[in-house]
């Protein structure tokens, strides 16, 4: 995939996984949450890391219906959960 459009560098997965994790280590797991979701504009897929760093956020929040509304979405998009 290429990362320069337009003279610009483009955030691929790896950025993303890395901005949804601090706000989930930072105790913002809707705000990483409302990054999971942006992904299509940018038109990259989350993988199983960005699916469990969220899960992971709202389990921390105490949120266990959250957890399990990402968890549905990640198999919508049939990517298998994994431990990070």
């Amino acid at each position: 995939r290429e990362m320069v459009r337009d003279g610009r560098t483009m955030p691929d997965i790896v950025s993303f996984n890395c901005l949804i994790a601090a706000y989930v280590n930072n105790g913002s797991p809707q705000r990483a949450y409302s990054w999971l979701q942006r992904l299509p504009k940018w038109d990259i897929t989350p993988d199983a890391c960005t699916f469990t760093t969220v899960i992971a956020g709202y389990g921390r929040a105490n949120q266990p219906e959250l957890a399990r509304q990402v968890l549905r979405l990640m198999d919508t998009h049939n990517v298998e959960p994994d431990v990070h």
